[in-house]
């Protein structure tokens, strides 16, 4: 029941420089799994609030496996 920090990343380096020669950066979330709600934390950071996600989504079923 309580706030879980996370990297998401879609590959194993702090960045990573797609097919497109763009650099992406990894986003650290917070989940909070008391109310399975989740956010960036440069969200949290700018006031805003953490949001629900489908269940079927990516960040959906990542709140389910880490919050079970």
């Amino acid at each position: 029941d309580g706030f879980i920090g996370v990297w998401l990343s879609t590959g194993p380096n702090r960045t990573n420089v797609g097919a497109d020669g763009k650099t992406s950066y990894p986003a650290y979330s917070i989940i909070d799994c008391k109310l399975r709600t989740a956010g960036s934390k440069l969200s949290l950071d700018m006031g805003m609030t953490l949001r629900s996600y489908a269940p079927h989504s990516g960040m959906g079923e990542l709140i389910e496996k880490l919050c079970t």
